[in-house]
């Protein structure tokens, strides 16, 4: 069973779920970058979808999300992620959208699940890659623990 995260809101808008984490907690380890995050939305029928990241506020935007450092700035895809720093996560859900649990208009109910993606170790220079990604995909076959988001309600 997941946490739930709750937010009252204006009809039709999108919500901005706030939380502080550490780096630790959202499973990172030296060398993670933030493009090592995989956020998963869990949906009615028990699948799941991916938020997708945006460092710019432009991207703020039903099903994305964001993370911000202890000095309120948006990190980098590849930015590093330190496990002991504190860290804002914010996800984006709209009111009524595909990752609102709620029918009613108004409220978001979110649940959602966290996993760090194994870090990879820096390539050395000259080197090829074969230009495999693995997504989604990837992480189910590795078998990553999800670590649970911690329930919020934002007013």
């Amino acid at each position: 069973t997941l946490p739930i995260i709750t937010a009252t809101i204006s009809d039709g808008k999108v919500a901005a779920l706030a939380m502080k984490t550490t780096g630790a907690q959202l499973g990172a380890a030296a060398n993670n970058i933030v493009s090592d995050i995989t956020l998963i939305k869990i949906l009615k029928d028990e699948t799941g979808a991916k938020f997708s990241y945006t460092a710019e506020p432009a991207g703020y935007a039903d099903q994305s999300f964001t993370l911000k450092n202890a000095d309120g700035n948006n990190l980098a895809f590849t930015d590093k992620i330190d496990p002991a720093a504190t860290y804002t996560l914010i996800l984006f859900v709209k009111d009524n959208g595909t990752f609102d649990y709620d029918n009613t208009t108004g409220s978001v109910i979110d649940p959602v699940a966290m996993a760090m993606n194994e870090a990879k170790a820096p390539k050395p220079s000259g080197g090829s890659s074969s230009g495999c990604n693995g997504g989604f995909g990837a992480l189910a076959l590795l078998g990553f623990a999800l670590i649970p988001v911690f329930h919020r309600k934002k007013r």
